[in-house]
C-alpha cells in the first residue's frame, strides 16, 4: 500500500488536527518532485514486488492542478498491480469536472469527497468553505467523470445534529451516487480553534448509533468502525489488517517490517522542510507485544477480527468468556467483535 499526503487546503477547518496548511498558491511542482524522490528511496521498504493500493489524501489534493500529478502517476503506476485501487481525496469547491476527468485519465478509479454535510447551517458551524449545493455538484462531477467508486465523508456528533438532518444527508449522498460512506464523529482536538469550544461536539450516543443503523439500512454494510460499503476499500482495510505501507509526504506515517522488527516512520511535518529534504524521517521501533496489542485493538474495530495467537493464556480466557456472553464470536483461531461501539471497553477488559 502507498499513502501520499498532500498537506494543502484552501482553508483550515477549525476542528482539523491533521497536518495541513491553508495555502492559496501551494508549491505544487516542488512538492510532487519531493514525493517522487521519497518514493524512489522508500521502495526498499516494500513488502511485495508491487502495491495493490494507492491513496492520495490530505489536506485537499484537489487544490493542486490536475496536471501537476502527471509525473507522480508516471513514476508510481509501474509499481502497482493491474486492477489496483487508486483513491484520491477531493474538496467540493475544487472538484471540477475537468479535474476529475484528468484524475481518471491518470488511473485513479476511486474518489473520496469531503462533503461532511449537505446542510448549509451545519457546514457553516463546522467552518467549511463549501455549501451544500457545491457538494452536490462535486459528486455529480465525480460521477460524470467516470468514477464508479465514490466515497462520501460525513461528520456526525456535531452541535445541532439530529436524526432528521443526518438522514437527509445520507439520502442525498445515495441519490448522488455514493457507493461508500465514511462517517466520523466530531472530536475536539487540542491546538485547534474548536478546543476552546467543546460545546461544538454533541454528546449523544443514541443519535450516533441510530445514524450507523441508518447507513446500513440504506445499503452500506459496516465493515469497520467508521466505514460502510458493499465494496470494501482495499486501502482502508489494509490499515486494519496491520499491513505495511509507504507513507509519503510531509507528516505522513509509514509502517514497515524488517525481519523481526516493525517500525513506524514519518517525514518532516513542515512542507518547506520536507521539500528541502524528503528523505529525513523520525522512526519509532515497535516491539512484538506492542504489535500484538495493536492488532487486538484494530481487529476489534473491523470485521476481520483478530488472531487468538495475539493473546496470552489469561487474555484468551477472557476473550472466551466474552464469547459465552455474546460480546465476541469465535471461528477457529479468530475472534470477531459483534459491536464496534464497545471496542475500547473490550480491549481494556481483555488487557487488564
Amino acid at each position: 500500500m502507498i499513502y501520499a499526503h498532500i498537506p494543502f487546503c484552501e482553508s483550515k477547518c477549525p476542528y482539523c488536527g491533521f497536518n495541513s496548511f491553508a495555502a492559496s498558491d501551494p508549491p505544487q511542482n516542488a512538492y510532487i518532485a519531493a514525493l517522487i524522490r521519497q518514493f524512489e528511496v522508500d521502495l526498499a521498504l516494500r513488502e511485495r514486488d508491487r502495491f495493490d493500493s494507492l491513496y492520495i489524501g490530505g489536506g485537499a489534493p484537489s487544490v493542486f492542478e490536475a496536471a501537476s500529478y502527471e509525473p507522480f502517476f508516471a513514476k508510481v503506476l509501474p509499481f502497482l498491480y493491474r486492477g489496483a485501487e487508486i483513491t484520491i481525496e477531493a474538496n467540493p469547491n475544487s472538484l471540477t469536472l475537468n479535474w476529475a476527468k484528468t484524475m481518471r485519465s491518470y488511473g485513479a478509479n476511486r474518489i473520496s469527497v469531503g462533503v461532511q454535510s449537505f446542510d448549509d447551517r451545519k457546514l457553516k458551524r463546522l467552518g467549511r468553505a463549501h455549501n451544500g449545493s457545491r457538494a452536490k455538484t462535486a459528486l455529480t462531477n465525480a460521477r460524470e467523470a467516470g468514477f464508479t467508486q465514490i466515497n462520501v465523508d460525513f461528520i456526525y456528533g456535531a452541535a445541532g445534529d439530529s436524526i432528521a438532518l443526518l438522514s437527509n444527508d445520507l439520502n442525498e449522498a445515495k441519490k448522488l451516487g455514493a457507493t461508500h460512506i465514511s462517517a466520523y464523529c466530531l472530536t475536539i482536538e487540542e491546538n485547534t480553534p474548536f478546543f476552546a469550544k467543546p460545546d461544538m461536539a454533541l454528546d449523544d450516543f443514541e443519535t450516533e448509533r441510530e445514524f450507523s443503523r441508518l447507513i446500513e439500512s440504506a445499503g452500506y454494510p459496516r465493515y469497520e468502525v467508521s466505514n460502510y460499503g458493499k465494496v470494501v476499500s482495499r486501502h482502508n482495510f489494509g490499515y486494519w489488517e496491520g499491513r505495511g505501507y509507504l507513507g509519503l509526504g510531509a507528516g505522513a506515517v509509514g509502517f514497515a517490517r524488517n525481519d523481526a522488527i516493525a517500525f513506524r516512520y514519518s517525514p518532516r511535518r513542515d512542507f518547506k522542510s520536507y521539500i528541502d529534504d524528503p528523505l529525513c524521517k523520525t522512526t519509532e521501533v515497535i516491539d512484538a507485544k506492542a504489535c500484538d496489542d495493536e492488532r487486538l485493538a484494530l481487529g476489534l474495530r473491523c470485521v476481520s477480527g483478530f488472531n487468538a495467537l495475539a493473546l496470552n493464556e489469561k487474555e484468551r480466557a477472557k476473550a472466551d468468556l466474552l464469547v459465552e456472553r455474546g460480546r465476541l464470536k469465535r471461528d477457529k483461531s479468530r475472534y470477531y467483535n459483534v459491536d464496534f461501539w464497545l471496542s475500547d471497553e473490550i480491549w481494556l477488559y481483555i488487557k487488564s
